[in-house]
């Protein structure tokens, strides 16, 4: 009778010392969840601004690329309007000329 007693309080100890190692492993693993829990949510709300940044970054290129292309348009206007002004500028002066020729003959 003592045999069996003290064996079933052995096993009661084994069973008492395998129930706070799985109390104390459940424990670490919620702690490890939780931080893991954490991590995800810092991830994702870094994934969150990123994503923001990255559509404002867009937006602004956007943006400067029809900045650029209204710019390089002016340009070729005002290039345009140079070399017509610069072409009128050679008319005038050749007349210019030739005035100043006919009143040289004149006189």
């Amino acid at each position: 009778m003592n045999k069996i007693k003290s064996k079933l309080e052995s096993q009661l100890d084994e069973l008492e010392d395998a129930l706070e190692r799985e109390k104390r492993g459940k424990t670490d693993t919620d702690k490890g969840r939780r931080k893991v829990e954490g991590d995800l949510k810092v991830a994702n709300e870094t994934i969150d601004e990123l994503n923001k940044q990255k559509h404002d970054l867009e937006t602004a290129s956007k943006r400067k690329e029809q900045e650029l292309h209204s710019l390089a348009s002016k340009l070729e206007d005002e290039q345009s309007l140079v070399a017509k002004l610069q072409k009128q500028i050679k008319e005038l002066q050749a007349r210019i000329q030739e005035l100043e020729e006919e009143l040289e003959a004149e006189r």
